[in-house]
């Protein structure tokens, strides 16, 4: 009599623990099932749809109406998995059977051109009507009088209810009510509304040139679709809707309309209230405002582009990702991972134009024939490439998948150990030092601190650019910070001039507001000095546009060998942890060299006359 009943029960209540449900869920599941079968076995009546809302009748009257509510929705959905789609939801949902005959003609009309609009017959009608419903009791007349206000009150007092944001974007479609209004049904949007007093609204008024909500609403698409043409990360373009959407929510509430004073008010209240972060809120705002002006975006990159996906053949997929999820769970680093997706994707893409269709189809002939046509502008890029698609080798090997043998089939490129290291020339570095005078007393101590360090220390530009206060020990006069790269601690003493220029800096220059690191940008979100400034800013120093700062690392551990300092101070000062790390170094010290050469008479004896 309730087979189809128990089996369907277990196995949702396995769907739920699968799903990772807390007990409170799983409990009140199991409640709602065993106190149903035992009401509709002291009835003696089989399982049905009529009798389930029958025993949620009878118990209505003696429960809370939340945890009605939880019993009921479990019924509802065992019906519909035994009965089927034709079960009615008013059967359960008793009060959503009259909201649209209890409605006005008008409202009645917008709900059917809704639903005939959307296509999915009257699946959203109850929700829609209902919301209608309760509006037109509390006074709603006009669709023009759903304000934001109104849908946010609405949610916090009923929750999400299946239909109504669709109804409120199809009247925001038909320009029925105004901007935001669909998105004010969004429960944290919803609950943290700014409001901002009269006086100081009406302050904020006085002092520039505003512009209305559809003004701000346009700038706001029109950007939001500029950045998906150009192909942003779907979290930067998530982060900027976001932003404008509750910036544009609190205009409308306010009655207020957009002007810089208006977005730093918003900004004070919204860090005082919401989140200290505001920094990507910053620059979402000003972004619209650059644009409602007329005005060029801030040389601040807007956002960064996400990188483009390398699909790999279709044979190979899951091989990959489980070999590259393996490499993760041993604590691999995501530079170490993209050097083995880039390497694996070559070999494969090589191996599938050859016609290979699955891994039983690699061959010593294919691997070879991928060795000698893969390119590489050295022979240590060429192994670094090796080993990573030796390792996925040894991966399918393990897996039985391919010959273990297969694997010795890439050989390793026999190069040059140590070659001489290009570092700046005299010349190159009288350059540099020049332009940091210059750049001080021009009013550009930015870039002259930024120079400085990077020539006087021999940092990464990573690290630099992660420079804090806390990394600096002004009483010692040293830097004191964990490297980047290596994660690795390193002191390193700076000289006066370095000390002078970011003293001046912090002072004169760098903007006042809260960031933990040093060098921030000059302009609004102010966030900190990327490695790319870096690079272009010893680009335009040495007036060739080459920002390769590692060369300033080379140049620093190449004038440390030529002081006389021995290996282990350097390798201590570069942050390195091996002594043989700094061999190539070696070869920067002409004088030292040719102590080192052997005179041939000493080893061959010349013979014979002139030619």
């Amino acid at each position: 009599m309730y087979t189809d009943y128990d089996r369907v029960s277990a196995f949702m209540e396995n769907e739920l623990k699968e799903q990772g449900k807390g007990a409170p869920c799983i409990s009140t599941f199991r409640r709602s099932v065993r106190e149903c079968k035992a009401y509709m076995e002291m009835q003696g009546k089989p399982y049905s749809a009529d009798s389930a809302a029958e025993w949620l009748l009878f118990i209505k009257p003696q429960l809370p109406h939340v945890v009605y509510k939880q019993l009921r929705y479990t019924q509802y959905r065992i019906a519909l998995t035994i009965v089927g789609d034709e079960v009615p939801k008013e059967l359960f949902y008793l009060s959503i059977q009259s909201d649209f005959d209890r409605i006005p003609l008008w409202a009645q009309h917008s709900v059917s051109s809704f639903l005939e609009h959307s296509g999915i017959g009257d699946h959203f009608k109850a929700g829609s009507s209902t919301f209608l419903y309760r509006q037109i009791q509390d006074g709603l007349t006009v669709l023009s009088d759903i304000t934001c206000r109104v849908v946010a009150d609405y949610y916090l007092a009923h929750g999400h209810i299946r239909g109504v944001s669709q109804y409120l974007q199809y009247l925001a479609n038909q320009c029925l009510v105004g901007p935001y209004v669909p998105e004010s049904y969004n429960y944290i949007i919803s609950s943290r509304i700014l409001d901002l007093k009269g006086r100081e609204a009406h302050w904020a008024r006085t002092n520039e040139p505003e512009h209305d909500i559809n003004d701000y609403h346009r700038a706001h698409c029109a950007i939001l679709n500029e950045l998906e043409e150009i192909g942003y990360s779907k979290t930067i373009l998530q982060v900027f809707a976001t932003t404008a959407n509750e910036f544009g929510i609190f205009l409308e509430c306010n009655h207020l309309s957009y002007s810089l004073a208006i977005v730093g008010m918003y900004l004070d209240a919204y860090r005082n209230k919401i989140s200290e972060n505001v920094y990507p809120v910053r620059r979402g705002l000003l972004m619209i405002g650059d644009f409602l002006r007329g005005k060029a975006y801030c040389d601040i990159p807007r956002a960064y582009q996400s990188k483009p996906q390398r699909d790999y053949p279709r044979w190979v997929t899951g091989y990959v990702e489980s070999y590259l999820a393996e490499r993760k769970r041993n604590h691999i680093g995501p530079s170490a991972l993209d050097t083995d997706r880039s390497s694996i994707w070559r070999f494969v893409q090589f191996l599938d134009v050859n016609g290979c269709t699955s891994p039983s189809d690699i061959n010593s002939t294919m691997i070879k024939a991928f060795h000698l046509d893969d390119e590489h502008k050295t022979a240590e890029g060429k192994n670094a490439y090796n080993v990573r698609i030796r390792g996925f080798l040894r991966y399918l090997a393990n897996q039985n998948l391919i010959a273990t043998n297969l694997v010795d089939a890439l050989p390793t490129v026999n190069g040059t150990k140590v070659r001489p290291v290009i570092i700046l020339s005299d010349e190159q570095s009288e350059i540099l030092t020049q332009y940091c005078t210059e750049a001080e007393n021009n009013g550009l101590i930015l870039e002259a601190a930024v120079l400085r360090i990077a020539t006087q220390t021999g940092f990464r530009a990573i690290d630099i650019s992660m420079l804090k206060y806390e990394n600096i020990d002004w009483v010692k006069m040293e830097f004191s910070l964990i490297q980047k790269k290596t994660r690795n601690h390193i002191r390193i003493p700076f000289s006066t001039a370095v000390g002078n220029a970011i003293w001046r800096y912090v002072l004169e220059e760098r903007p006042s507001v809260k960031n933990e690191y040093i060098f921030i940008s000059r302009f609004a979100p102010f966030d900190r000095y990327t490695t790319s400034q870096i690079r272009n800013l010893l680009g335009r120093a040495l007036g060739n546009g080459e920002g390769n700062v590692h060369k300033l690392r080379r140049t620093f551990a190449s004038k440390l060998l030529v002081s006389g300092s021995t290996t282990s101070l350097i390798t201590d000062a570069l942050g390195h942890i091996s002594e043989g790390t700094i061999d190539p170094y070696l070869s920067t010290n002409g004088a030292m060299m040719r102590m080192c050469a052997l005179p041939l008479s000493a080893r061959f004896s010349y013979t014979g006359g002139l030619l």
